[in-house]
């Protein structure tokens, strides 16, 4: 139930529930107050009977007569009053002079009113009758019966209902604290707690579950706290490679850098041989190409990272752009004695960022050419989905490749294949993060990689909405397979 409909009903429930219970109480004392009236009645009657049977005696309202006080107070008590007049209204005889009883009829009206008349007060009963003799009246007789068991009665059930109103009130009250402390207080102090232990990055309280809206409002903090988590994680790791990527760029342009500097003041020294000196001057030259391959990695990764770069997407044709992609990769792996062998077998439009997928590829076949033993074979191929899988897939891989082609949509998969030590299975997942390298790799002379080969590549191919795998097994070798979305011509 939300909770401005409960508050709305708590409410009504608050307001309308001690009005229902008075209506009922003062119903059920009406039906008691009846049944007690009737059974007071009666025994008035036959009280009040019991002492008209003396005063029907017409002697009692001569004027000659003196009437016996003490028979009449006989017939008299606390509760019961007995006042005798004669017929022009004269006050013959009371049985209590006070206030409360005393009452003088000085007018006919008051006098012959209400004769035969039980009379019902709050406070008494009321019997009024004339008293006639041969026929002529002498005089009126008037009885008053105090009502004191039900003016007790009263007293005591309005007493109780008091009570018992107030128990329910009471009850009531303490029930809709208790549904307010459970539906709102107490989310809300929990609520509170977990915002405050998590502003403090402490333990948070254990959460309890709920519906309405403050379920609702604790469940989007828990969803606000878990992206906030993983922004810290996010931020935290971030943090880490920056400190790592001070290190390797640290580790990795020392070694350049020595080699310039040892090159150059042997350049500075007399005796060099006019070759000696090109030889110097060469692999100065090569390693700050090295080193300017490292920096242009780093960058592009930066880049990518903080979505600075900006996609020049443009549609061309797939077998001239891999054509012109896969060439010219030889003169790089004939340094290692290196066969290259390509295939191209595509069709159809492909929408990309030509400059990323250009330098995505230059990546991974340095990559495979600097682990490619000398001598050793390297494959390039670009095939799309409807044609037949390269016959030089390593026969581990083809079943990869195969699943590759089969899934729906037409795709180009780019393929680079290398032979050489196969990467073991426990770190392959680890290449995808950024700066990973193996010690041996660090340390290798003329490695000229920061770790961010695959790191870029994926990137890349995530922007371009494909998707990287590698696959590595011994003794054959490594590959690495590039899926991206391809469309027919004039779509």
């Amino acid at each position: 139930m939300k909770l401005r409909t409960w508050l709305l009903i708590a409410f009504l429930v608050l307001m309308l529930l001690p009005l229902g219970a008075g209506i009922i109480l003062y119903n059920l004392i009406g039906k008691l107050d009846e049944q007690r009236s009737f059974a007071d009645y009666m025994s008035a009657s036959k009280e009040i009977a019991t002492a008209e049977a003396h005063l029907q005696n017409p002697e009692l309202f001569h004027f000659n007569f003196i009437p016996d006080e003490h028979e009449l107070n006989a017939l008299t008590s606390d509760a019961l009053k007995i006042e005798l007049f004669s017929s022009n209204g004269v006050h013959i005889y009371s049985s209590m002079v006070d206030r409360e009883y005393t009452e003088f009829f000085q007018t006919n009206a008051s006098l012959y009113g209400k004769l035969y008349e039980m009379q019902i007060n709050p406070r008494s009963y009321v019997m009024k009758k004339p008293v006639f003799e041969d026929g002529e009246l002498v005089g009126i007789y008037q009885i008053t019966l105090a009502r004191k068991e039900w003016r007790e009665g009263v007293r005591h059930r309005t007493l109780w209902v008091a009570c018992i109103l107030g128990l329910f009130i009471t009850a009531l009250f303490f029930t809709i604290l208790f549904l307010t402390r459970r539906k709102l207080i107490q989310p809300m102090r929990i609520l509170t707690k977990q915002m405050r232990a998590f502003a403090m990055e402490e333990p948070l309280p254990e959460t309890i579950h709920r519906g309405g809206e403050m379920g609702e409002l604790m469940d989007r903090f828990g969803d606000m706290r878990r992206t906030i988590e993983a922004s810290r994680k996010k931020l935290s790791k971030q943090q880490e490679e920056k400190a790592f990527m001070t290190a390797a760029l640290s580790h990795d342009l020392k070694t350049p850098l020595t080699s310039i500097r040892a090159y150059a003041e042997e350049l500075g020294t007399l005796g060099l041989t006019r070759e000696e000196s090109q030889d110097y001057l060469a692999l100065i030259i090569g390693q700050a190409d090295r080193m300017r391959h490292m920096l242009d990695d780093l960058n592009l990764y930066s880049s990518l990272e903080s979505k600075v770069t900006k996609e020049k997407r443009v549609k061309v044709d797939s077998t001239e752009f891999l054509e012109m992609l896969l060439e010219g990769y030889d003169p790089l792996a004939s340094v290692k004695n290196i066969h290259v062998e390509s295939m191209l077998a595509v069709n159809g439009e492909m929408e990309l960022d030509p400059q990323l997928i250009m330098r995505m590829m230059d990546n991974l076949i340095s990559n495979a050419i600097r682990y490619t033993p000398e001598g050793g074979k390297l494959y390039l191929g670009g095939v799309s989905s409807d044609f037949e899988v390269p016959e030089w897939i390593f026969p581990p891989f083809k079943s990869a490749v195969q699943q590759q082609f089969n899934q729906t949509g037409r795709k180009v998969l780019l393929l680079i294949q290398n032979e050489g030590e196969h990467i073991p299975m426990e770190i392959q997942a680890m290449l995808y993060e950024p700066f990973y390298q193996g010690e041996a790799s660090r340390n290798q002379a003329g490695s000229g990689s920061f770790g961010l080969g695959l790191t870029i590549a994926k990137m890349v191919i995530e922007r371009h909405q494909g998707t990287i795998m590698l696959l590595s097994e011994a003794p054959y070798g490594t590959l690495v397979i590039c899926e991206l979305p391809i469309s027919e011509k004039g779509e």
